[in-house]
Order: C-alpha cells, then structure tokens, then sequence
C-alpha cells in the first residue's frame, strides 16, 4: 500500500456517481441532445443524421464458417451485417416461393383450368389496351 506524505495511508475517496457509469435521470447522452423515446418531448425523434437506430449483437459461430461469411461479403462489397441481411431475405424468398409451390401441387385441375383461362383474359386485355 503506499503512503500519503508524512506516512499516513492514503484517504479513500468513492469515485462521483458518474464516473461509475452512473447519470441523474433525464440526463442520458440520447436525451440531452433531444433525440429517441428519453427526450422530454411527447414525440420521439430518430437519432442524429448519419446514426441508426439498431443494436448490435453476438453471433457465436465457428471461426471459418465466420472467415467465410466476411470472404463472401467482401467479394460482394458489403459489411458482415449488410451480407447476413441479404442471406436472410433470400432465405425469406426461398422459403416463400416453397409455400407458393406446395399450394400450387395441391390445387385442383379444375383450379388450374381456371387460372389458365383467367390469364389468356388479362393478356388479350392487355394486347387490346396496348393497341389503343
């Protein structure tokens, strides 16, 4: 332990409340500027020009399954976030287009005639629209 001068132990002082990390209420970074749900306004503003509202988390995968997805987003030009986004909108697509296959597999072929006949309609229409 060191000694204050004149040998006495050093006095202990607690740090101030905000040097722990701690802010009075109203106070926060956020609501002091007047933007997002803290600020004192009745309506919410988005954050400053050039921020985003969005968090960011962890993804704990393995290193090359990582060093691959940052590969693949770098080929493209993209950030990590930017490329995991469009994985999962294709994802989203596939997974649509599968729901759209197994109700077509499972219509009947009157439906089927239906549909057939419904669409030569739309495009006679269309052709007789476009030569007017």
């Amino acid at each position: 332990m060191r000694s204050a001068p004149g040998g006495r132990p050093p006095r202990h002082r607690p740090r101030p409340a905000r040097a722990r990390g701690h802010r009075r209420p109203g106070t926060s970074r956020r609501a002091v500027l007047g933007y997002g749900p803290q600020c004192d306004d009745t309506e919410w503003r988005p954050g400053p020009p050039g921020h985003t509202e969005s968090m960011t988390t962890t993804i704990k995968v393995s290193a090359e399954l990582r060093d691959r997805l940052k590969e693949q987003a770098a080929r493209d030009g993209l950030t990590l976030g930017a490329h995991l986004a469009h994985l999962a909108d294709a994802e989203d697509r596939r997974w649509r287009l599968r729901r759209l296959k197994a109700a077509v597999a499972q219509s009947t072929p009157e439906d089927a005639d239906s549909h057939a006949a419904e669409s030569v309609d739309w495009e006679r229409t269309e052709l007789t629209d476009a030569d007017t």
